[in-house]
């Protein structure tokens, strides 16, 4: 009886310290919806094709598909992710695209974006899309050069789009004039 009281206090502790854990993350950012490899794979070719020249920063990369997409159109990819269940789960997914992929688990919000940085691609929430954009305006001015952003699921409330695909929205942040 007592290791089936043990057992079941393990079990309850488990359980608890994966809610807590994932709970945590919705006070931060975005919770967690995976997305599906087939129709970022269809994005990119329609909205914004990635090619070997690109460097796209993930903003929320979760379990890292975008990443991995992105990979597969020889681009380099880079994934900010605050949770770090969700960094050490990507770099396990991605570590055979080690020299095309990093996963660093930080806020998006305080990374500093390199030079080489082509697009910025994010699957956020309404709360925080006009954030992540004054983010990127914030970037592109301070590389001088405009940048791309792709945003799954959600408009940027008073900027105009270039493109849009399903659930995707393309805009383009220039240095002199954001649209």
């Amino acid at each position: 009886m007592d290791d089936f009281f043990r057992l079941t206090q393990t079990i309850i502790f488990i359980i608890m310290t994966i809610v807590i854990i994932f709970g945590v993350t919705v006070f931060f950012g975005a919770p967690y919806v995976p997305s599906l490899s087939s129709e970022l794979t269809k994005m990119f070719k329609k909205l914004y094709p990635l090619s070997k020249k690109d460097l796209l920063i993930d903003m929320g990369s979760g379990d890292g598909i975008v990443l991995k997409v992105a990979a597969g159109f020889d681009a380099q990819a880079i994934g900010i992710e605050l949770h770090p269940v969700f960094s050490f789960l990507s770099r396990i997914r991605l570590r055979k695209l080690k020299s095309k992929t990093k996963v660093v688990c930080r806020n998006y919000l305080d990374f500093p974006f390199p030079p080489e940085i082509t697009v910025v691609y994010t699957f956020s929430d309404s709360r925080d899309i006009n954030k992540i954009y004054q983010k990127i305006e914030s970037e592109a001015k301070r590389l001088n050069k405009d940048l791309y952003f792709i945003s799954n699921g959600f408009e940027v409330s008073g900027k105009k789009y270039e493109k849009t695909y399903s659930s995707f929205y393309l805009y383009k942040v220039s240095v002199g004039k954001n649209k």
